[in-house]
């Protein structure tokens, strides 16, 4: 799936969360017909990276939710204070692993799972204390939760 695709579908699911394209036109104090060529049954234009952001925080989501697949069935961010945002937590625990890898981290299997495990604590900690609203710089998370000496 291309990121017009993934984008529309994911807008769809915002819409149908907020009650309809209509809802989702009035939150984003955009005409009914200027949704319906983005999200509508024939689209005509796609979404852009202005729209993407105004359309996640009218749906409550981190930045770059709509960006990412998130399958069928599969949980939805966070909405409700003390909810887990799993999307934030995946992404966190994908972008860790890349960054030991680009940090070319010589660690045994027990430290990367154990360094894992930390990142998904503060993820945990993150949202419960921020609503979990927007994406925590990897490399930064990354040295707080390294030993001195890597």
């Amino acid at each position: 799936m291309d990121i017009k695709t993934i984008r529309r579908e994911n807008a769809r699911r915002i819409a149908k969360k907020l009650g309809g394209q209509a809802a989702l036109a009035r939150a984003l104090e955009l005409p009914d017909s200027g949704v319906s060529q983005v999200i509508g049954k024939s689209p005509r234009r796609n979404i852009g990276d202005s729209l993407a952001r105004r359309i996640e925080d009218a749906g409550g989501y981190h930045h770059g939710w709509l960006d990412a697949y998130h399958g069928h069935g599969q949980t939805e961010a966070a909405g409700a204070p003390g909810d887990v945002n799993i999307d934030l937590l995946v992404d966190a625990l994908i972008r860790s692993q890349k960054e030991m890898k680009l940090l070319s981290l010589n660690l045994s299997e027990e430290e990367r799972m154990e360094l894992l495990a930390k990142t998904a604590a503060a993820v945990y900690a993150y949202t419960e204390s921020t609503g979990g609203t927007a994406l925590v710089d990897p490399s930064f998370a990354l040295r707080l939760l390294l030993p001195r000496d890597s």
